[in-house]
């Protein structure tokens, strides 16, 4: 029988499992590189995109391939 620390615990794990993987790039989707993947502007360090709706036609056109 678990205590209250050990179901804490075991949420917390399941959690941050989750947030792993939803964190996670899809292997398909090339590293940010200081442009938009979609139209070639200047974006963050870390994004690949600079808006959603690049996000979304980069996503779309890809999705065919």
């Amino acid at each position: 029988m678990s205590d209250p620390a050990d179901t804490g615990n075991d949420t917390a794990d399941f959690l941050l499992d989750a947030a792993l993987k939803a964190a996670s790039v899809p292997p398909n989707v090339p590293k940010a590189n200081g442009r938009c993947l979609y139209c070639e502007e200047p974006v963050e360090a870390d994004a690949r995109w600079c808006d959603v709706d690049c996000r979304d036609d980069w996503e779309k056109e890809n999705a065919r391939k």
